[in-house]
């Protein structure tokens, strides 16, 4: 069994870079996309419904999250701050689950109804915790940054036993 495993490390490695950056682009898209829904349809709106959530200072926070989730999905997507913002989104997506989502989770006429209620959310936040961990990868702003000079940058490989 270690020798299967040890095999599919040796042959997954080397796509590490390109599945860190196509879940960047899914992660940070689907932020840029809520960000500019709630931007463009006025923040007014999101501030509200935070104020019917309860959520405190729903007049700072629904410009906040808006614009968070703007910028910060947009950063993701080049890899630029990514664990920043990263960690920011994980914090927006645990208050939406815990304050929006999961009351009404918990009403829903089955599991898998109520599993559907917050599913988005907790595959969100999930990515983002990746990304947290795993950084933004060779490919993104924030490796470029690392290393102006344009050396060759080593990837770390996953330790194997």
């Amino acid at each position: 069994m270690a020798r299967v495993y040890s095999e599919l490390d040796r042959r997954f490695a080397a796509y590490q870079s390109l599945v860190t950056l196509l879940l960047r682009l899914a992660v940070g898209l689907t932020f840029f996309f809520s960000g500019y829904g709630k931007v463009a349809g006025g923040v007014a709106g999101t501030s509200k419904f935070f104020g019917s959530l309860g959520i405190p200072f729903p007049a700072l926070m629904g410009p906040f999250i808006s614009y968070l989730e703007l910028i910060g999905g947009a950063a993701i997507i080049i890899g630029l701050l990514t664990r920043v913002f990263a960690l920011l989104l994980m914090g927006d997506m645990a208050v939406a689950i815990l304050v929006a989502l999961l009351p009404k989770a918990l009403k829903a006429a089955s599991m898998a109804a109520g599993w559907a209620t917050f599913r988005t959310e907790v595959l969100l936040f999930m990515g983002c915790a990746a990304l947290l961990v795993a950084g933004a990868g060779v490919l993104s702003a924030d490796a470029a940054l690392r290393n102006p000079r344009g050396r060759q940058v080593v990837e770390e490989r996953p330790i194997t036993p």
